[in-house]
């Protein structure tokens, strides 16, 4: 009998599809950025998360920082969660999705 390595996949992921730099079709209540090509949702999503680590990087109190870590891991989860959803939809890589959002957010923001 074969050995079975569960780290292996038996097929590759559909996130293994390279990132297309084309506008796509936003799913219905997705308007694209005609400058990005992404979805303005996931914009937002990842500027709250950014905000929202910043924030956390400024306090000093110890509850008001636990308190700001959930926050933070609330906002980067429902980013995180947006860009997984978008890219199966369009059959792209997830991480080239992110990779790309984070720089066009962390680009524009400066």
């Amino acid at each position: 009998m074969p050995a079975v390595n569960p780290a292996e996949p038996s097929a590759p992921a559909v996130e293994a599809a390279p990132m297309d730099t084309e506008e796509h079709e936003p799913r219905s209540g997705q308007t694209p950025d005609s400058s990005t090509g992404l979805p303005s949702e996931l914009n937002v999503l990842q500027q709250v998360a950014d905000e929202a680590r910043h924030k956390l990087e400024q306090l000093q109190d110890h509850h008001e920082r636990d308190l700001q870590r959930q926050a933070w891991r609330d906002a980067a989860a429902a980013a995180q969660a947006a860009v997984t959803h978008y890219a199966r939809a369009k059959r792209l890589n997830r991480y080239e999705v992110e990779k790309r959002l984070r720089q066009i957010v962390r680009h524009s923001s400066r």
